[in-house]
């Protein structure tokens, strides 16, 4: 188990929002995403944490985790379902068609 302080000195690391020099940014409530000119998105997954369509706090390594979790599942059920699985460059970016 990770111990408090060690979890209390993360939180300031918390990636709240992406600060990306690309044009036409909008976010959502956990991923900001960014139109690419060749009609591809790019999404960035941040550690904002919602509820009731606020955002409440920010958990560090939540985007990540969910970026990755995401990530999983597309290649668990390529061979199912055509998907929009497209390469992950960093832990909390994904890009999608």
């Amino acid at each position: 188990m990770i111990p408090n302080q060690a979890l209390l000195e993360l939180i300031p690391l918390a990636f709240d929002k992406s600060r990306l020099p690309l044009p036409g940014k909008a976010s959502g409530k956990v991923r900001d995403w960014y139109d690419l000119p060749d009609g591809k998105r790019l999404l960035v997954t941040t550690d904002r944490l919602s509820a009731f369509d606020r955002i409440v706090a920010c958990v560090p390594y939540k985007g990540q985790v969910l970026n990755q979790l995401t990530n999983w599942w597309f290649n668990q059920t390529s061979d199912i379902i055509a998907n929009t699985k497209f390469p992950v460059p960093n832990p909390m970016v994904e890009g999608r068609q």
